[in-house]
C-alpha cells in the first residue's frame, strides 16, 4: 500500500483512477487536489520550515541543538 503525498490525505493513490505522480521518485498524489495541497505544503516547508531552527528540529523529532544553523555558532 502507498501514500497520498498530501500529509492530510490517507488515500492509497494506486487506488484512484485520478491519480498524480508529483515527483521524478515517483511519489504519487491521489487526486488532482492532493497534488495541489502537496506543493502548498513543500512551499511552506521549503520557505519557513526550513528557515527556521526550531520548526526544522520540531519537523525532525531531534532537539533544536541538533540542528542549529552553523552560522549561529560563529556569532
Amino acid at each position: 500500500m502507498s501514500k497520498c503525498v498530501n500529509e492530510k490525505c490517507k488515500k492509497d493513490p494506486l487506488n484512484s483512477r485520478h491519480a498524480v505522480i508529483v515527483s521524478i521518485d515517483g511519489d504519487m498524489a491521489c487526486c488532482r487536489a492532493c497534488a495541489v495541497e502537496h506543493e502548498k505544503q513543500q512551499r511552506h516547508f521549503f520557505e519557513v520550515v526550513l528557515h527556521d531552527d526550531q520548526k526544522f528540529a520540531d519537523w525532525m523529532g531531534v532537539p533544536v541543538e541538533d540542528v542549529k544553523s552553523k552560522e549561529q555558532d560563529h556569532v
